[in-house]
């Protein structure tokens, strides 16, 4: 988001284009829920620096989404692995948020490895 905002404040226009093709390798590391889990906590926390307007708006609704998503999982994973996961990243991502708010950061090291 940083880099983007950044480009299109020097006046750059990003352009979408569905014909391109672009492949991308994914070491086995970034396969595990680990990963993806840490991945999404170490975003979360990173929302309050780059984001200008995080404030008492964004708070209140990360509370409430911490609240909402930790009382749905269990139900999430009746319905199956992929919803629980879902669930668990945005969980992760707003519990990451609200650690940042208070000074904390979980992620103590980088989270790409290889």
């Amino acid at each position: 988001m940083d880099f983007f905002r950044r480009v299109s404040g020097k006046g750059y226009v990003f352009i979408w284009c569905n014909e391109a093709v672009v492949y991308e390798a994914v070491p086995p590391l970034r396969w595990k829920r680990s990963f993806m889990l840490r991945r999404a906590l170490l975003q979360g926390t990173l929302v309050p620096v780059v984001e200008p307007t995080f404030g008492l708006v964004s708070v209140s609704k990360s509370v409430v989404a911490v609240l909402v998503y930790g009382a749905a999982l269990p139900f999430a994973l009746i319905v199956g692995q992929h919803r629980f996961m879902s669930l668990s990243l945005k969980l992760c991502a707003h519990i990451g948020k609200l650690l940042a708010l208070i000074g904390l950061n979980p992620v103590k090291e980088p989270y790409v490895t290889e």
